[in-house]
């Protein structure tokens, strides 16, 4: 158990955190334009060990809000071609009104020439109107007045893009989820070194050999 929590889980939060896969091969970059963030972060958080037997453990993937933890797990790990509809986000479009418009839309709006109307007051003293113009706004305007799903709209159409009603998305593999021989060597050796089976055993007592 403690091997699964220690040396399965801990090698697989490491992998994340380094953002390559368990043999130490960088992930494939995100998508263009979708920002520099890491991936994969929340995952691993996600990880538990579940007692099978007196003699069996698992290391299985627990919650998830809207899609169960271990099936994004499974995608994010092996790949995966997914088919979407317009019918399926409109739950998300919902949630993204509900949300500012991202750093990364704002700088899109702003290489498109998107203009923000204004409304601006003229005339003399005692003599005021007002008067909507369209000016050039900051990427702070735009978060601060438009959601995701506005600025997403506006995108759109600045581009002169139609609305589709199905697309694929390509998800390439980005395994994180496993442990090298060296490393779950080295965590028996921690581990039966912290149950005083022996301070003198190393990893390469334990080490596999080579058939």
């Amino acid at each position: 158990w403690r091997i699964a929590k220690n040396g399965v889980i801990g090698a697989t939060k490491a992998n994340a955190k380094q953002q390559h896969t368990p043999d130490d091969k960088a992930w494939p970059a995100r998508a263009k334009g979708h920002g520099h963030k890491k991936m994969i972060r929340k995952l691993p958080g996600m990880l538990g060990v579940r007692q099978v037997d007196s003699d069996t453990v698992k290391v299985v993937f627990r919650g998830g809000k809207r899609t169960k933890a271990a099936v994004i797990a499974y995608a994010q790990q092996h790949g995966a071609t997914i088919n979407m509809s317009r019918s399926q986000l409109k739950d998300n479009g919902k949630e993204q009104k509900s949300h500012a418009a991202t750093k990364q839309q704002a700088k899109k709006l702003i290489s498109l020439g998107f203009k923000a109307p204004v409304m601006v007051q003229k005339g003399r003293k005692g003599k005021y109107t007002h008067e909507r113009q369209y000016r050039t706004v900051s990427q702070k305007w735009i978060c601060e007045h438009l959601n995701m799903a506005q600025a997403g709209l506006i995108i759109r159409k600045l581009e002169g893009k139609a609305p589709v009603d199905s697309w694929t998305i390509n998800l390439p593999a980005r395994s994180f989820l496993g442990i090298t021989d060296d490393q779950l060597a080295a965590s028996i050796a921690r581990e039966l070194q912290g149950i005083q089976y022996g301070s003198d055993i190393k990893k390469q007592d334990i080490k596999r050999k080579s058939p």
